[in-house]
């Protein structure tokens, strides 16, 4: 939720309407179940043009992990709260609108998580078979 400004009582009764299992953890895109409950219990919602926060990106971050379970879970965590809100709060025209603008912010995330995991395993392929090149010419040089 950087970035954003929101009072105390608003957030909590926000997330206590989620009405999330117990055992559900989410660590991706969980602001984004809270975009919705915010914004149809919010009576008011102002903008600031100024910057009093500089997001600095984290190349250790969850986002750019190069595990290839994380990166399972971060996109299964994704289409958790994708689903979430499709069944949830799709109701009305501006829900849907904001809603299609989140669907394709996450999919961008899902995207890049899917790279990095091809981009995972495509090094774990190339290290293999240069082990295997390694091992061939040892075994050569041993010949000669």
């Amino acid at each position: 939720m950087w970035g954003k400004l929101i009072r105390k009582k608003l957030y909590l009764e926000a997330f206590a309407s989620l009405r999330l299992e117990k055992d559900v953890k989410i660590n991706m895109a969980e602001d984004v179940l809270l975009y919705y409950p915010m914004l149809s219990q919010a009576q008011k919602i102002a903008y600031m043009n100024c910057n009093l926060y500089h997001y600095v990106p984290n190349n250790n971050s969850i986002c750019n992990t190069k595990n290839e379970v994380l990166v399972k879970n971060n996109i299964q965590e994704l289409q958790l709260v994708l689903n979430y809100l499709r069944q949830n709060y799709i109701l009305s025209k501006y829900c849907s609108v904001l809603y299609v603008l989140i669907k394709y912010l996450l999919y961008i995330q899902i995207y890049k998580i899917k790279r990095t995991k091809l981009m995972v395993t495509l090094l774990a392929k190339i290290n293999i078979l240069t082990l295997k090149i390694l091992f061939k010419y040892k075994k050569f040089l041993k010949q000669c």
